[in-house]
């Protein structure tokens, strides 16, 4: 009689897999802008280059979100449910849930406030894991896709924990996995096989939500002081070519002829608008999400 199940053959790998505690996790939304799931189609995906187009991806559903790096993980499976029978006889119900806790020390109610926005969106997360390595899910049927670990959103939770006179102040968030995420689907890449430091915040990143005051403004130029939008410090060190300014009333783009830079206000002159029309400004840049100063028109006087 054939068995009812597809054996597997039992030998095991002569080099596996290692997999280190978890130090970084990058969330992706489950599906992409176009609606399709976000997912690499091979491990070749994974390069620095791919990468921060997904950190800097103008459209936030095909954006990756790596946050600050964790301490003190905890990543476990509890055991699974069974029904026993009378004569002892035992059959597994569902596999136990597997929860993820971790902490990100040295940030407070400002951080939390964009942590809690995930508690209502779909999606699930690639690892960065102590040594470094790239932790994903790969498909079942090709084993080849690099997919997120897929998250069940209705668990996820983000809390703040103040500072005692033993601890610092911290954000501590808890989330399982789905049920139909198998831990037999889980594969790493070596961290000497990327091209990216996934510890380093210079290679992998969040963006800065980035915010203007227009003063001084007249039909020839302004000024634009840029500061962070929630801890408000100032966004020094940007250049001319960072910038862009488009004239919605005319639907063309203004050029700049004059520019001049001192810490975070950026001063512009340009060839005579027209008074009353409305200019964008557009900054173009790694690491920073220019929506809200896209969003804030400029109105010649």
């Amino acid at each position: 009689m054939a068995n009812c199940c597809t054996l597997s053959n039992s030998q095991g790998d002569a080099c596996p897999s290692i997999l280190d505690i978890a130090k970084r996790i990058i969330i992706v939304p489950e599906v992409d802008a176009a609606g399709a799931k976000n997912e690499l189609a091979n491990v070749g995906e994974v390069i620095k280059s791919t990468l921060i187009g997904k950190f800097d991806a103008p459209d936030k559903d095909d954006r990756y979100f790596p946050l600050s790096i964790l301490e003190n993980v905890e990543d476990v499976r509890v055991e699974p449910t069974f029904f026993e029978f009378n004569s002892g006889r035992k059959a597994k119900i569902k596999e136990g849930t597997r929860t993820f806790t971790g902490f990100i020390p040295f940030q407070g109610p400002e951080y939390l406030g964009k942590l809690e926005d995930w508690a209502c969106s779909k999606f699930g997360i690639y690892v960065i894991d102590k040594s470094g390595n790239f932790v994903y899910a790969t498909d079942a049927s090709t084993k080849v896709k690099v997919q997120p670990i897929m998250v069940d959103q209705e668990s996820f939770s983000a809390e703040l924990v103040k500072k005692t006179d033993a601890e610092p102040v911290m954000i501590k968030i808890t989330f399982d996995f789905r049920e139909t995420e198998k831990d037999s689907l889980i594969r790493a890449i070596d961290a000497a096989d990327l091209d990216f430091d996934g510890l380093s915040s210079s290679d992998v990143y969040g963006l800065y939500d980035i915010k203007h005051v227009a003063s001084d403004v007249s039909t020839t130029g302004f000024t634009s002081t840029i500061t962070e939008n929630i801890y408000g410090f100032g966004i020094e060190g940007l250049v001319e070519a960072d910038f862009a300014i488009y004239n919605n009333n005319t639907s063309s783009s203004v050029a700049i002829s004059g520019f001049a830079a001192v810490d975070n206000a950026y001063t512009f002159t340009f060839t005579a608008q027209t008074a009353a029309d409305k200019l964008k400004v557009s900054v173009s840049k790694a690491g920073y999400d220019d929506s809200l100063i896209e969003a804030e028109l400029v109105t010649i006087p």
